[in-house]
């Protein structure tokens, strides 16, 4: 069997094929058609959200600034020699393994146009544009909607980028900036962790003969609704200054994407809100941007990336009630002034389970969020593990049994066919299935 063919059959394929997709109930057919028609799609995905909020009264989180970064040609050549060269690059054209090839002799003349860039405090644009790729989802491959952009961008912005990523997370967390109920993107913390917290806090309710009323809540579209001048605003609030500041703001400025398929590209379009995507930095800016979703809330709370949930243990029922609709309230309040939605209709309810393993269980009333009701479900999927509302996590081993299950039957599909030899050199892909 050859490598061709192995991909093919198991869906590991470098190039999307993208089918005709339909609009307007017409099949749009041609390579360049579908790319502008992707283009616009994503790009209109990053507009922020329109209402009549203003930023608040500028209150400074630190008297510690960050207001330049000294760059030097050892830690440039570092970031250089970690780079994987199975990566893909930008629109620009150099690749990783030019740079790889050249370390030596790029790392100084890079150094004096980073330096640049700070003393100015300008941003290269042609490292403010992306290609974007699209990938399949879920559902209708012929629907726009049931793909997400991945965006490539220029090598040489990525080296940039985590060397203002070093700086900037190391003054946030020296001084304890960062929210410690966030775990998204966080070095040493993940999903894990989180998971391991939630659970304890669970058993231990369990063991005082208490139950906990969870709710569960997503941002509409939150990495792409990033509103710019918020995020400029909390960069200053956390002490982001000077010509620093001033690049992040032309970093985030005038930033523009195209789709290419089949190498084919679309004309370039703005974007006008959200971190940049396929970014070193967005993941930091997008914490930055949703770290005081935290402060006044009364609840438990725990956030991972864009992932937000409350737990309450539950001692009195009328007075949990109380306090989830204050801090649901609160979470509101928080979206409204910084143009963001959680869960926007009714087809992306929150969703609230009630863990417990009292027989007689008491009543609890139902709850809103954004005037529509939340949810309540026996389970539900969180960081990758069904959560059901006994924690037996009897649902989830037997969902995993199943995905390990289905790979066992793929490989004797493989096997059989390999050892019948009848994946000759040649062989066309009708026959496999014949």
């Amino acid at each position: 069997m050859s490598f061709g063919q192995l991909n093919c059959l198991v869906g590991n394929k470098k190039m999307a094929k993208i089918p005709p997709i339909l609009e307007n109930r017409t099949f749009i057919t041609s390579f360049d058609e579908k790319a502008n028609l992707f283009n616009e799609y994503f790009a209109t995905q990053c507009n922020p959200i329109e209402n009549d909020s203003v930023l608040p009264v500028f209150r400074s989180l630190t008297e510690n600034k960050l207001s330049e970064i000294n760059i030097e040609a050892a830690h440039i050549s570092s970031i250089i020699s970690k780079l994987n060269s199975k990566k893909a690059h930008g629109h620009d054209d150099i690749s990783i393994n030019m740079l790889k090839i050249a370390k030596d002799e790029v790392t100084y003349p890079l150094k004096l146009i980073l330096e640049k860039c700070i003393q100015t405090g300008k941003y290269p644009s042609i490292w403010k544009k992306a290609n974007v790729q699209p990938v399949h989802k879920k559902n209708s491959r012929q629907d726009k909607t049931n793909y997400r952009p991945i965006s490539l961008l220029p090598i040489l912005s990525k080296i940039f980028e985590k060397i203002l990523f070093d700086s900037i997370y190391n003054h946030l967390n020296s001084n304890d900036l960062l929210s410690k109920h966030q775990s998204g993107f966080r070095p040493g913390d993940s999903t894990v962790n989180q998971l391991l917290a939630i659970t304890h806090s669970i058993f231990e309710s369990f063991e005082e003969g208490c139950e906990t009323r969870a709710l569960f809540l997503d941002i509409s579209k939150a990495f792409d609704k990033v509103w710019y001048a918020g995020l400029i605003f909390k960069l200053r609030q956390n002490g982001i200054d000077g010509k620093l500041l001033e690049l992040m703001t032309d970093y985030l400025s005038n930033r523009h994407q195209q789709v290419v398929l089949n190498g084919v590209q679309s004309a370039w379009l703005p974007l006008n809100s959200g971190v940049p995507q396929g970014s070193v930095l967005g993941p930091l800016l997008f914490l930055i941007y949703i770290n005081d979703l935290t402060a006044n809330i009364s609840s438990q709370i725990k956030l991972f990336a864009d992932d937000a949930s409350l737990f309450l243990p539950v001692r009195d029922t009328a007075m949990c009630q109380q306090v989830l609709r204050k801090d649901l309230d609160t979470i509101t309040k928080w979206a409204y002034q910084w143009k963001m939605k959680f869960n926007p209709d009714i087809t992306k309810q929150a969703i609230e389970v009630i863990f417990s393993h009292k027989r007689n269980k008491p009543n609890h009333p139902s709850i809103n969020f954004n005037g529509i009701p939340v949810k309540r479900e026996s389970e539900t999927q969180h960081l990758g593990v069904v959560l059901d509302d006994k924690l037996n996590f009897r649902n989830h081993i037997l969902n995993k049994i199943k995905v390990a299950t289905k790979g066992l039957g793929l490989l004797k599909f493989l096997s059989k066919f390999m050892n019948r030899d009848k994946l000759n050199k040649g062989t066309s892909m009708d026959k496999i299935y014949s």
